[in-house]
Parts: C-alpha cells; structure tokens; sequence
C-alpha cells in the first residue's frame, strides 16, 4: 500500500470516527430530526399554497433545496405567501447552518483532546471536566516556572563579581 492509499485510509478512518461520535451526541440527533420535520412540514405547506409546486413531495424537494441554499431552481415559489415562506426557510437555514457548524466544532476539539490524552478520554458531556484539567496543567506549570524564576535569581545573587588583577570587578 502507497502512501496515497494509506492517507485515503486514514481519512476515511477519521470521518467514520466523527461520524460515529456525532451520531452519539444527542444534539445532533436533535438537529436532524428538527431539520426533517421542518423540511417535511414545509413540503406540506408549499403544496398547499403556492400554485407553482404541485406536489407535496416537489413541496418537501423545495423546501430541502431552499433551507440547505442550493436553490437548483427547477421549483420556484410564485405566490406572495410562498416567496415570503421561503424568506423565511432562508433564515432558519443560515441558522440551522450556523447550529449545525458549532456542534460539529466541538465535535472536533473533543475528537482532538481525545487523541492528545488517549489516557483521558473526554467523554461527551465531560467538557467542564477536560477544561478543569488543562486550567490544572497550566496551574502547576505556572508553579513550576515561578520556582524556576526563584532559583535563578537566587543563583544570580550568591555569585558575587570577582576582582581582576586591575582592581576592577567584572562579571
């Protein structure tokens, strides 16, 4: 196996990791059922109303095209109600966008403190808990460089200047 294929590998590896991770969350499964009842309800609702969309089903294709920003065009809302309607889908998809791109955000920084401290594992939920660490970790380091300081001042004054043949002192 090439490098190339070995990276490929990898990858996919790591997107099946993210994934699986994300199914887990539960603010994820909430995002996803939120998205398809809006995208469903919205069907309905465009079918109803707008004369250009004839079916719930072109309905349901709309409001997925509208909410996700594809706009593909081949469905068009006619009405006033609908082009107001779909204004509105707009928003809610920039939203949802904006929702959706925290959640997976912080997906990735639990999958890379994981992998950083595979010892740690932060389970999900458990942010606070891996904060409390690393707040801990640079506690004790801060420590340890405040000593380190002290020491070497300390070092500093015990060495006293000593005399040439001169008479002047150097360092």
């Amino acid at each position: 196996m090439n490098d190339i294929q070995y990276e490929i590998s990898e990858a996919f590896f790591w997107a099946r990791q993210v994934g699986a991770a994300a199914l887990r969350r539960k603010t994820v499964r909430s995002l996803l059922i939120i998205i398809g009842v809006i995208v469903t309800a919205s069907g309905f609702v465009f079918a109803a109303i707008d004369p250009s969309i004839h079916s719930p089903l072109a309905g349901i294709w709309y409001a997925l095209v509208t909410l996700a920003h594809v706009g593909y065009g081949d469905i068009v809302a006619s009405s006033p109600l609908g082009r107001f309607l779909s204004a509105l889908l707009i928003l809610i998809g920039i939203v949802l966008f904006a929702l959706a791109a925290g959640i997976f955000a912080s997906i990735l920084v639990v999958q890379d403190l994981a992998s950083l401290h595979e010892d740690d594992v932060v389970q999900d939920g458990d942010h606070a808990s891996a904060e409390r660490k690393i707040l801990l970790e640079l506690k004790e380091l801060n420590s340890r460089m405040l000593a380190l300081e002290s020491q070497l001042s300390q070092t500093r004054r015990q060495v006293k200047p000593r005399q040439d043949r001169s008479g002047s002192t150097g360092t």
